[in-house]
Parts: structure tokens; C-alpha cells; sequence
């Protein structure tokens, strides 16, 4: 995804679309695409008015095979190629509700927030380390009313 901005100004289409494609952008417009069936699917496994926990991890990986491999990095700063996985639990029921897998690259309160909507949720926990705190984030989440 990060790549993306930069083969973007280097076409001829950003000249005629105001686009920024930064990956808030992205997120949204990937977001906002038509729901599949599992999507459906996992729609249905929140009870409405229960709280779910969110929690995010990446995975790393070296296959050739994945299409959704992007370079991130860990809380070492080491950078790898990694996908994102961001899951949805029911507090009461102890079960994944909602997952959700992305570019290694996207990382961002924004994806979380789509991923929350995504699901149909209104009422969630994030759960997140130390490395996810900083007051840019918090002002985000704050921004989307999640805590």
C-alpha cells in the first residue's frame, strides 16, 4: 500500500483526480466496496448490543504465495514482509466474531475504525500494546468515539 501513493504521481491520473492516496484513503475507499457473502457471514455472529474486543497482530511471513504480503514492522523496528489480521471477539460468548485480513502496510486507526463499521459493531474494546499508544492515535480513536 505505501507503494501506491508513489505509482500514483507518477501517472497521468493524478493530474486530472484529486486524489492523496494516503493509506487513510485507501482504507476508506477499500472499506466501501460491496460486501461478500462471508462478510455477511461474520455480520451475523455480533448479538446486537454486545460488546466485542478488538485486538490486531501482524504475521509475518517470506511466501511467495501471499498476495497481501506489504513490508511493516515489529516492535523492534525490524521490517519484514507481514500481513495484518484484525479480529473481533464477543466478550460474553468467547468467540471470534469478525475477522479481517490486511496489507502489511496498514496499520492505522483508520482501518480499525472500518473494520468496527465493517462489522456492524457498536459497542468495542481495543485492545492493543504499548507500541500502538501515542496521542496522534489516541485523538484518532477519540476522533471515531472507540476507546
Amino acid at each position: 500500500m505505501k507503494s501506491v501513493r508513489y505509482l500514483y504521481e507518477k501517472t497521468y491520473l493524478c493530474r486530472i483526480m484529486n486524489e492523496s492516496m494516503s493509506p487513510e484513503s485507501i482504507s476508506s475507499m477499500l472499506s466501501s466496496m460491496p460486501e461478500d457473502r462471508s462478510m455477511r457471514v461474520m455480520r451475523r455472529l455480533t448479538e446486537k448490543g454486545e460488546y466485542v474486543l478488538m485486538d490486531s497482530t501482524a504475521i509475518f511471513s517470506r511466501s511467495a504465495n501471499i498476495s497481501f504480503l506489504e513490508m511493516g514492522h515489529n516492535s523492534r523496528e525490524i521490517h519484514l514482509p507481514q500481513i495484518n489480521v484484525m479480529m473481533l471477539f464477543s466478550s460474553t460468548r468467547i468467540m471470534p466474531t469478525f475477522v479481517r485480513i490486511l496489507p502489511g502496510s496498514i496499520r492505522d486507526v483508520t482501518a480499525m475504525a472500518a473494520t468496527i463499521d465493517m462489522a456492524g459493531v457498536d459497542k468495542c474494546v481495543i485492545v492493543a500494546d504499548k507500541d500502538f499508544f501515542s496521542a496522534d492515535n489516541v485523538k484518532k480513536l477519540r476522533k471515531r468515539h472507540l476507546s
